[in-house]
């Protein structure tokens, strides 16, 4: 009984604070700061070969990319800042290489061919951003603004040779 007359005691001192309170009394936010930074770094190959009867061919591809980012990041009662980048670039490359040679009775007929794809994208990002508290109030003002861009070039090369040959009839 006691202890239930302790906590009554308790919440009826506190009642008369907590009535009073406003919801933006103390209303503050500590100066802080915070920045991350991140790398990444990815690379793929394959390759494959096959033959079916006058037929072989083999093909292989390369790919990587690395990216980077960071941000920065500023908080304070009155004003919020921050500053973004990201930086990037992937490549691929591509091989394809066939050969055949088909005999039959009265010809000799061969076809080689090699064809390449290479392939490179670059990118980059900025981002500013901010955002103010003129009144006590927590009503605020911000804006961003974010620029992108993008660059990308492709190289194809294509080469074959092919040649016949009759053989004389017996």
């Amino acid at each position: 009984m006691s202890a239930l007359r302790g906590a009554s005691m308790a919440a009826a001192l506190a009642l008369p604070c907590t009535l009073e309170a406003s919801d933006f009394d103390d209303f503050r936010i500590p100066d802080h700061r915070a920045r991350s930074m991140a790398m990444s770094l990815s690379t793929a190959a394959t390759q494959s070969w096959g033959n079916s009867g006058a037929f072989e061919g083999e093909s292989g591809s390369l790919g990587s990319g690395l990216t980077a980012n960071g941000n920065w990041f500023r908080d304070s009662e009155r004003i919020q800042t921050s500053t973004s980048f990201g930086l990037g670039g992937q490549g691929t490359r591509d091989r394809n290489e066939n050969h055949m040679l088909d005999i039959g009775p009265s010809f000799v007929r061969r076809s080689d061919g090699e064809a390449s794809t290479r392939d490179l994208h670059e990118f980059w990002s900025l981002g500013l951003g901010g955002r103010v508290y003129p009144w006590t109030v927590p009503l605020s003002m911000g804006g961003n603004v974010t620029n992108y861009a993008s660059y990308d070039q492709r190289w194809r090369g294509h080469a074959s040779a092919s040649d016949a040959s009759q053989q004389p009839a017996l």
